[in-house]
């Protein structure tokens, strides 16, 4: 048996879709000794999302778009290695890239071979009791076995995800195929391979979501209804108590379930969400650009600037900044559950 360890990065996840700007892999054997590695660059057709230009890409954005599309990459390259007899393909966190390569198929129509899948982090978690699978640049920097400064260099990821591996192995005294048997067996590799359909068979989800925009397009009845009876989520702390936060509509109106969740953490800070931006205390920046690179105005900020010189008190915060108050990473907020939008709006007429 051989393994794959693979890693993805995505330019953007704008409308829950990744489109793909980096596949990195280690090809080992059974003793996880390394028998091939690279990293292959992929031109998204799409934009590069702000956050990812700042803090995830190693290298130029003109370096990706300069490279070969999907397609071509995948005819060329990752569908061989995806297509390797006895091969598992092992990843961390590994549900998100399993659905990346998922979106991609969908969206160039391409055929996406038998494959099977485990979670590196899972068996981590699940051989050492842990409540959550941790992160893979704390696990990195924790165990002492490489830069987490490098860290989301696709090939690096994959590279680290075999090294804390072999540490596993070592401590347990257990083979991967061992590990791996008793710590994912063959109905968790079935489920992460149905993760991706079951995303895109939860239409009543999306119907909703879609049903919200047009409302607030109206007026904002709905999204008050949302704001209203999201619950706090997460640790309880007084980083916002008593504070008025906004939103840009530039990141909202792209991501608007990491919005939601956003709503009940801000919640848990202490503070309350304000749709109105020259109402708040604290307005949220985030730089969106357009397909020439340059910003797309952000019509709330207007507000804000307004407001401000009308006497108002309004602290202007980066997107990363709330985070960090708020306690949470970007990838974390991402992989946080979807709301169920239709419950929380039913719940509203109910009361």
């Amino acid at each position: 048996m051989k393994y794959l360890f693979f890693d993805i990065e995505c330019s953007n996840c704008f409308d829950g879709t990744g489109k793909i700007c980096e596949f990195g892999y280690v090809l080992t054997d059974e003793d996880l000794c390394a028998i091939d590695h690279g990293i292959f660059l992929v031109n998204p057709d799409s934009d590069f999302e702000q956050y990812v230009r700042w803090k995830i890409i190693k290298y130029k954005v003109d370096d990706y778009l300069n490279a070969p599309k999907y397609p071509e990459v995948y005819n060329s390259h990752i569908s061989h290695l995806l297509k390797l007899e006895d091969t598992v393909l092992v990843g961390h966190g590994v549900k998100n890239d399993v659905k990346f390569l998922y979106d991609e198929a969908k969206r160039y129509s391409l055929p996406l071979p038998n494959i099977t899948v485990v979670d590196a982090a899972v068996i981590w978690q699940r051989y050492h009791n842990d409540k959550n699978a941790r992160n893979l640049k704390k696990l990195v920097n924790e165990l002492g076995i490489g830069n987490p400064k490098t860290m989301h260099n696709s090939e690096y990821d994959a590279q680290m995800t075999v090294e804390y591996t072999k540490v596993l192995c070592e401590k347990s005294g257990m083979t991967f195929r061992n590990l791996m048997d008793r710590h994912f067996p063959v109905e968790d590799r079935k489920a992460i391979l149905k993760y991706p359909s079951e995303i895109g068979a939860n239409n009543s989800n999306k119907k909703a979501l879609k049903n919200v925009k047009l409302q607030n397009k109206k007026g904002h009845s709905a999204l008050r209804r949302l704001i209203k009876n999201i619950g706090a989520v997460g640790t309880r702390s007084d980083a916002l108590k008593g504070k008025k936060i906004t939103l840009s509509d530039n990141y909202t109106s792209d991501h608007f379930n990491e919005f939601l969740n956003l709503i009940g953490l801000i919640k848990a800070a202490g503070g309350e969400y304000e749709l109105y931006a020259e109402r708040c205390d604290v307005f949220c920046n985030y730089d969106k650009l357009d397909e020439n690179g340059n910003k797309i105005p952000d019509k709330k900020l207007d507000f804000v600037k307004s407001a401000v010189l009308n006497g108002k008190h309004i602290e202007q915060i980066s997107l990363n900044s709330l985070l960090d108050l708020l306690g949470i990473t970007y990838h974390l907020l991402e992989e946080m559950p979807e709301l169920d939008v239709e419950e929380l709006l039913m719940s509203e007429t109910s009361k």
